[in-house]
């Protein structure tokens, strides 16, 4: 939900309808009146998803090959660039699965970044996720959903000094529903990487996240807004005498 705190609080302020997507576990707390809520939204139910191999061969990666997306950004973990850490504590646990980081689609060039491999990124990129046992990425809104509608494990990065967005409390809940985890220091991606690299414990969250049963809110947008745009007909508003 990434809106201010003085747009959530009083969101008829800025806005003459509302509508609220619904978070990780389907509903967004319902404590506004007048409001439309929905289930959470990814446009990931809407695109086909390659299988491992085409979207592997997709992104010129090695269909042989075992492959971590590492897609965080600029965030920092205890002053340093969750990047790096992530990169640097992958190849120190495991030797067989090597690190892809995406740069943007419009990118000039593809930058060296020592210990991992650097493909121009896709988008949307629900659609490759596939190519990957695992993810390391932020806890922003979209790509938490299409993590769970793809059915891909992660480990999640909040971004703490978002003014618009509560990663953590979005990250913590995925944590808590047991279809990721959450790192906060250098010290918890640790952990969540040595866990996640366990075949066992990454099959136990594939099987939560193939069991999650929330209706996508996207249907329902559309619904609200058809509602909407016929309550707001000129005609409606200022009727013919």
């Amino acid at each position: 939900e990434g809106v201010t705190r003085v747009q959530y609080d009083r969101p008829f302020d800025v806005a003459d309808f509302v509508i609220v997507p619904g978070e990780v576990t389907g509903e967004a707390p319902h404590d506004q009146g007048e409001v439309s809520y929905v289930g959470p939204v990814s446009q990931a139910s809407q695109l086909e998803i390659l299988n491992s191999e085409a979207a592997k061969q997709a992104l010129g990666l090695d269909k042989d090959k075992q492959y971590a997306l590492i897609q965080v950004g600029s965030a920092q973990l205890d002053g340093q660039s969750a990047v790096s850490a992530s990169i640097d504590c992958l190849n120190a646990l495991n030797s067989e699965l090597t690190p892809v980081v995406l740069v943007s689609p419009v990118a000039d060039r593809e930058p060296e970044i020592p210990g991992a491999v650097v493909v121009h990124g896709r988008y949307p990129l629900a659609p490759y996720l596939k190519a990957f046992e695992f993810a390391v990425c932020s806890a922003g809104y979209n790509s938490v959903h299409e993590n769970l509608t793809v059915g891909l494990p992660a480990v999640y990065i909040p971004n703490t000094e978002a003014v618009t967005d509560d990663q953590t409390a979005r990250a913590e809940l995925v944590a808590e529903s047991g279809m990721g985890f959450v790192a906060r220091s250098t010290a918890e991606l640790h952990v969540a990487l040595r866990s996640i690299l366990d075949d066992r414990k990454r099959t136990t969250m594939r099987s939560a996240l193939a069991t999650r049963s929330v209706e996508d809110g996207g249907v329902a947008t559309v619904l609200a807004m058809m509602d909407i745009i016929g309550d707001t007909r000129m005609e409606k508003l200022h009727p013919v005498e």
